[in-house]
């Protein structure tokens, strides 16, 4: 029996992102709440982990909201919600965190949660790449061949003015988004 490519996007997509969070989690420099999470993700309290990835996410910690953001969408200690993980992974990524910078291009690559947008998708794989990661750079390489010149001037005037989002234009973001604005 041949099973739907959406299901297999789909589940591909969840074990990529849990893939990518427990990578994450390896290579970085952790906080001691941070840790504190690994250890509780880890001995498979999940929920524990969201707790304290969550607390450290509304302070502005992007490699605690990438995580946070990988447990919303595998559905491990927190609700199954594809919209709040991509809310998170777009707060991580516009604060520089790699990861979250490639699943939100291949999140706008796929129209997963997002809607496919070829240029949003190679800007943000452009930076997960600049920030050393090969997929990223292999996955970008794709979609900027299917783009026109004009298309592809677009993302180039966007890197150009990227800036990342520093620790008090996080709090203020997460604060109108936390109160409904």
């Amino acid at each position: 029996m041949r099973l739907p490519l959406t299901y297999l996007t789909r589940y591909l997509a969840r074990f990529v992102g849990l893939c990518l969070v427990v990578a994450m989690m390896a290579v970085r420099p952790a906080s001691a709440g941070f840790e504190n999470a690994v250890a509780a993700f880890d001995a498979g309290d999940y929920e524990t982990a969201a707790a304290e990835w969550r607390s450290l996410a509304h302070q502005c910690d992007a490699r605690a909201q990438t995580a946070l953001a990988g447990l919303y969408r595998s559905g491990l200690g927190a609700p199954h919600s594809p919209v709040e993980a991509i809310r998170w992974y777009l707060t991580a990524a516009w604060a520089g965190e790699r990861y979250a910078q490639q699943i939100v291009g291949d999140a706008y690559a796929v129209g997963d949660v997002l809607p496919a947008d070829s240029v949003k998708a190679a800007f943000w794989l452009t930076l997960a790449a600049r920030n050393g990661l090969e997929w990223a750079a292999r996955r970008r390489a794709e979609i900027v061949a299917t783009l026109s010149e004009t298309r592809l001037a677009r993302v180039e005037r966007r890197l150009a003015r990227f800036r990342l989002t520093d620790a008090a234009a996080c709090r203020a973001a997460r604060t109108a988004t936390d109160h409904g604005g």
